[in-house]
């Protein structure tokens, strides 16, 4: 844990302007900065910067934030560790007391750098002579490139490993560190331990940071399993990792668009050939981790997998990942050849390079192939292919890209472009609790509060609010209390305390440290807007439509005039509990003689 003094002095020290002008090209507008959005692609710059306030906002892809939460979505890191990360660049000295996971993680940490250093050495020892003769029959005997990624070999023996660590001096238990991150396994009996990687060339799998995480083993012949990683620790969990995303990171960021492969050669291929952009999902389809530890890099993401069936299904699995993580995703579809390494060697970069370049998106692919897998001269492939279609279209969350693919569909099926919006609205409108809600969640504050008759007047208490903080009274804290949409009503809250917390400077908030506490919040992109907004908008006379959103929300027109005095006097008195209880008690009459 990061002590909050620490925290603030971070902010305080950091930059936010110089920080992500390290990352992407700003330049100065009126009192704040503009550059081209690094979370989406766009041709107009729509991502804004204000240095007073310590915030940014992105108008197209609606991201906010402070300087930790920009440093944690451009690098894919948690928030002690761009804390941390910022910490160490403007000398502030973060001395916590570490926890226990965190005290066995760094021991993990350590005993994989061991373990790494140790297969890397074999690889370039006498044992080590298969491994490099496998190693260049593939076509890589380059020491300094194999070594830009840690490449080493496990020999053929059962205690390599477990001898070497024990030869270690270290201020833990190496073996039973060891047996903890997978490296070796204990012998049936208690007869001692066993190395797990045997007879295998070894790449070292590294976090974000470049510290080793696991490995990955594979065997020079048929031996099997032909893969053999290592299992899951609190390091190592498969369907978040990436391998080469630290060596792969600087370009990824470079070019804004990272390339995905299946395995460790592949990725190796593609680096030697120039395409230094590219990382493996080791064999599976993308998940939710991989997609979000790559969605910093502010462009789409290629797939590039196997072009057998087995290729093809992954991608397609992968299509709903993207679809809800909202990630521009392209398929390579390479025509020849089994995997990208193979290709290489047959065809070379420049044809890769073309591939690329005619990379057709995921969800055309998703087309293509539920046309080619339903017969579309029967009713029932008709109905098969339209039921998938919808389904998917219904996930797109941009309206202009979602209506880019309807004319296909109808075209497809004979039909007209509003029959596929038709059966599209009936989609939404349709479906269980679970359904609703996700889509809620797609709707932005706006049209959610559309939906509900004070939800208008809720969000204009906010904007109000956080533009106008001297404005803010006991009264406002109450009708937040009232907010129907949970949401919105958690994030009031926040706000709220904020606001109270700054009583005493003056009507002041801190932006940075309130988008903070938001982190989590669906409304923390909606409210950076607000803030970062340089005039009122509507909010011609806000004290106005503050008491009108107020009076809307607590519902006081409704309220006996009798009543509304008590109220008024309790608050004016400074007993605001007391006043909520009376307005609780009148309510709930109202409701009784409603019934």
């Amino acid at each position: 844990m990061i002590p909050n003094e620490k925290i603030d002095e971070i902010r305080a020290r950091a930059s936010i302007v110089q920080v992500v002008s390290e990352y992407m090209a700003l330049k100065k507008q009126g009192s704040g900065y503009v550059g081209l959005c690094p979370f989406h692609s766009e041709k107009t710059p729509s991502f804004s910067v204000n240095e007073q306030k310590e915030i940014y906002y992105c108008f197209g892809c609606n991201e906010g934030g402070n300087v930790i939460s920009f440093v944690m979505k451009k690098e894919g890191l948690s928030f002690p560790e761009a804390a941390r990360k910022l910490g160490e660049r403007y000398g502030v000295s973060i001395e916590s007391e570490k926890s226990g996971v965190a005290s066995f993680k760094d021991t993990l940490y350590k005993v994989n750098r061991l373990a790494a250093t140790y297969f890397k050495e074999t690889l370039y020892s006498s044992p080590g002579a298969v491994a490099r003769e496998y190693l260049k029959g593939r076509g890589f005997s380059d020491k300094e490139f194999l070594d830009s990624f840690g490449v080493g070999y496990a020999p053929d023996g059962w205690d390599g490993l477990v001898k070497y660590l024990k030869g270690k001096s270290a201020a833990f238990d190496v073996i039973e560190a060891a047996e903890k991150a997978g490296l070796v396994a204990a012998r049936k009996g208690g007869g001692g331990f066993y190395d797990r990687f045997r007879s295998r060339l070894i790449f070292p799998i590294n976090d974000r940071s470049g510290r080793v995480i696991g490995f990955g083993g594979r065997s020079l012949g048929d031996e099997m399993p032909k893969y053999l990683n290592s299992p899951e620790t609190v390091l190592f969990k498969k369907g978040t990792v990436l391998f080469g995303l630290s060596t792969a990171w600087e370009s990824i960021s470079k070019v804004s668009a990272a390339i995905v492969v299946e395995g460790y050669f592949d990725v190796l291929a593609m680096h030697r050939a120039g395409f230094t952009n590219t990382v493996a999902s080791m064999g599976t389809a993308m998940t939710t981790g991989h997609v979000r530890a790559l969605k910093g890099c502010g462009g789409p993401i290629y797939t590039l997998f196997d072009t057998d069936d087995a290729g093809k299904k992954a991608a397609l699995r992968s299509l709903g990942v993207f679809l809800e993580e909202d990630v521009p995703c392209r398929m390579i579809n390479l025509g020849f050849g089994k995997d990208p390494d193979e290709f290489l060697a047959t065809k070379g970069p420049q044809a890769m390079k073309e591939a690329i370049i005619e990379a057709g998106t995921l969800m055309d692919f998703f087309f293509d192939e539920l046309g080619r897998t339903n017969d579309m001269s029967t009713p029932e492939g008709k109905r098969a292919y339209f039921d998938s279609a919808v389904a998917q279209l219904g996930k797109i969350k941009n309206v202009a890209e979602q209506a880019h693919y309807v004319p296909r569909v109808a075209n497809s099926l004979n039909l007209l472009p509003d029959a596929v919006y038709g059966a599209l609205k009936g989609s939404a409108e349709g479906g269980g609790g679970r359904e609703r809600a996700h889509r809620e969640a797609l709707f932005s504050p706006e049209e959610r509060a559309s939906k509900r008759s004070a939800g208008r007047a809720e969000l204009t208490l906010l904007k109000v609010i956080l533009k106008h903080p001297d404005l803010y009274s006991e009264r406002v804290l109450a009708a937040i209390d009232e907010f129907g949409d949970p949401e919105m009503k958690q994030a009031g809250r926040i706000v709220a305390e904020c606001l109270g917390a700054g009583s005493d400077t003056g009507g002041t908030i801190d932006c940075s440290a309130l988008l903070e506490r938001l982190e989590e919040s669906k409304l923390k992109g909606w409210i950076a807007g607000a803030m970062i907004k340089e005039d009122d908008g509507f909010v011609v006379d806000p004290e106005r439509m503050l008491n009108e959103s107020i009076s809307k929300i607590l519902n006081v027109d409704s309220l006996k005039p009798t009543t509304l005095k008590m109220i008024e006097d309790l608050e004016g008195s400074g007993r605001h509990e007391e006043a909520r209880q009376v307005r609780d008690r009148a309510k709930r009459a109202q409701m009784s003689k409603k019934r």
